[in-house]
């Protein structure tokens, strides 16, 4: 069984569950390098996974939870966010994680029809070979 088979069949809390959780333990790591190493990339993890086993709204509340940790970790850090420019700095990685959850999603939706339509190909010229092969023996 392929590791996608078994999320595909969890629920839709367990799998949030399991995203929240991921984001805890990024959030850990990002408190335990401090300051001086930015770890923001990786609360795309959890995103990702949300995004693609559950859904885009999903992905952006996932979004939403990986921003909100980011300042929550600056702050036990004791380097709140203060200033404006820091805000601002926060809205574009809450940006950038958004879009990332959109094109996820949207890639999944374009893989699913690829799917649909290759089986209605492979099903189509099937008819096809049938339908020729008919006629050779009537021929």
């Amino acid at each position: 069984m392929r590791m996608t088979d078994y999320f595909n069949r969890l629920s839709i809390p367990y799998l949030m569950a399991i995203g929240i959780a991921l984001n805890l333990f990024i959030g850990t790591i990002d408190y335990v390098t401090g300051i001086d190493i930015s770890v923001s990339i990786f609360y795309l993890i959890p995103i990702c996974f949300v995004t693609w086993f559950v859904n885009k709204k999903a992905g952006v509340f996932m979004s939403v939870i990986g921003m909100a940790t980011i300042p929550f970790i600056l702050y036990l850090q004791d380097n709140p966010v203060r200033t404006i420019v820091e805000v601002w700095n926060l809205l574009l990685v809450f940006g950038f994680f958004v879009i990332v959850a959109f094109l996820l999603a949207n890639l999944k939706e374009y893989m699913a029809e690829r799917e649909k339509l290759v089986k209605e190909l492979q099903t189509a010229k099937k008819e096809i070979k049938k339908l020729i092969l008919q006629d050779w023996s009537q021929g």
